[in-house]
C-alpha cells in the first residue's frame, strides 16, 4: 500500500497559508525583487554614488525578501523587519536611478506597505512603520521637486497619501476587532446578567481544571421564583437575576474563597458557582453562596435559594475533564433539588 499522498509544494513554508493579504505580498515581492538587480546594470544608476545606492537597493531588498520568505506560516514574527528592508530598498532605488521621475512611484509602493502593516500589525509596530514610509517618500518627492514651494506642497501631499490609507484600514481593523470580541463575549455570557452561559462555563473551567487543585461546585436554584414574578412583575424578577449574579460574584472577595469565582446562569433561576478550593469547608462555601443570593426583593422581602454543593478534584486529561465536570455538576444539581424537597432555604453538600 502506498502511503498518504502530499500535496505538491507542501514542503514549501507558505502552501499551507490562508491569509490573501500576505499571498499578495509575497507575489509582489516575488516580481519586484528581480528588478531591484536592474540598477545595477551600467546606464541605469546615476555616476558616482549612484552604484552604491543600487547595491543598498538590490540589497536590503533581498534581505526584505529572505525574512517574508522564511516567515511561513508565522510571518508577523519578521514581518516589521520585512517591510523596514522595504522601505529602505525603496528610498535607495529612487535615488541610484537615472530617471529621477521613478522617485514619484515610489510613494505608492510605500503607502502599500503601510496597509500592509495596518491589516497585520499592533498599533505601535503601524504607527513606526508610517512614520518611516513618510520619512522615505518625503527624501523621494525633495529629490524631484525643483523650489521650495513644490517640497513643501509635496511632502505635504506624500504624507497625507502615506499616512491616510495605513490610518484608515487601521481604524476598520480596530472596529473590526472590537466587533469580534462583543460576538465572543455575547456568545459565551448570559445576555440578561452578564454571567456564563453553559458554553462560557465549560471554556473556562478548562483553565481552572488545568490548575489541578480540588474545585468547589455549587449549584443554586432561587425558591418561589414565579411567585415572585407573578407577585411583583418580570421586570422586579429580572432585577433580581442580575443582583444575584452581582452577589455570588463578589463571594470570592471574601475570606472564603479568596480568589475570583465563575459565576454561571444554567437557565431560569439556576446558577451556578465554580471555585478553586482553598481549604475552607464546602458547607461553607455553599452557606456564603446562599447568604449571597438573598438579595432584597421589594417591600422588605427578600430572596431565598436552596443549594447543593461538591467538591472534587478534576482529572488530569483534558479529554475528561468536560465529563468530570457534568458529573459533578448533576450531583451537586441532585443535592440542590434535595434541599428544596427539604423546604427550601438550605444546603445539602455532597
Amino acid at each position: 500500500m502506498s502511503g498518504p499522498s502530499r500535496r505538491p509544494w507542501s514542503w514549501w513554508p507558505w502552501a499551507g497559508s490562508p491569509d490573501p493579504v500576505m499571498r499578495v505580498l509575497l507575489v509582489l515581492v516575488l516580481v519586484l525583487w528581480p528588478t531591484t538587480f536592474a540598477w545595477l546594470l551600467p546606464g541605469q544608476h546615476r555616476p558616482g554614488v549612484g552604484l552604491a545606492l543600487a547595491v543598498a537597493c538590490a540589497g536590503a531588498f533581498s534581505v526584505g525578501a529572505v525574512l517574508l520568505l522564511v516567515g511561513g506560516a508565522r510571518p508577523d514574527r519578521h514581518l516589521p523587519g520585512a517591510l523596514a528592508a522595504f522601505t529602505v530598498a525603496a528610498v535607495a532605488g529612487a535615488l541610484a536611478g537615472s530617471q529621477p521621475e521613478m522617485a514619484l512611484v515610489v510613494p505608492l509602493f510605500l503607502s502599500a506597505l503601510c496597509v500592509v502593516a495596518a491589516v497585520r500589525l499592533s498599533r505601535r509596530q503601524v504607527v513606526r512603520q508610517v512614520a518611516l514610509s513618510s520619512a522615505a517618500a518625503v527624501v523621494c518627492v525633495a529629490y524631484v521637486a525643483a523650489t521650495p514651494v513644490q517640497v513643501v506642497a509635496s511632502v505635504v501631499a506624500v504624507v497625507a497619501g502615506v499616512a491616510a490609507p495605513a490610518t484608515a484600514v487601521t481604524r476598520l481593523r480596530w472596529q473590526l476587532d472590537a466587533a469580534r470580541a462583543r460576538e465572543h463575549r455575547l456568545a459565551r455570557t448570559d445576555a440578561l446578567t452578564g454571567a456564563l452561559n453553559r458554553r462560557g462555563l465549560f471554556e473556562a473551567a478548562a483553565d481552572l481544571c488545568a490548575l489541578q487543585v480540588p474545585l468547589v461546585v455549587v449549584v443554586l436554584d432561587l425558591d418561589g421564583f414565579k411567585l415572585l414574578n407573578d407577585t411583583h412583575g418580570h421586570a422586579v424578577g429580572d432585577d433580581v437575576l442580575v443582583a444575584v449574579t452581582r452577589a455570588l460574584g463578589g463571594i470570592g472577595d471574601g475570606d472564603v474563597c479568596g480568589q475570583p469565582v465563575l459565576v454561571t446562569r444554567l437557565g431560569g433561576e439556576e446558577f451556578l458557582v465554580l471555585a478553586p478550593s482553598t481549604g475552607v469547608p464546602t458547607a461553607l462555601v455553599a452557606d456564603r453562596a446562599r447568604a449571597a443570593a438573598a438579595v432584597d426583593v421589594a417591600d422588605g422581602e427578600r430572596a431565598s435559594a436552596s443549594v447543593g454543593a461538591v467538591c472534587g478534584t478534576p482529572p488530569v486529561a483534558p479529554d475528561e475533564q468536560r465529563a468530570w465536570l457534568l458529573r459533578t455538576i448533576d450531583e451537586a444539581d441532585r443535592l440542590m433539588y434535595a434541599a428544596k424537597r427539604s423546604g427550601g432555604d438550605r444546603t445539602r453538600v455532597g
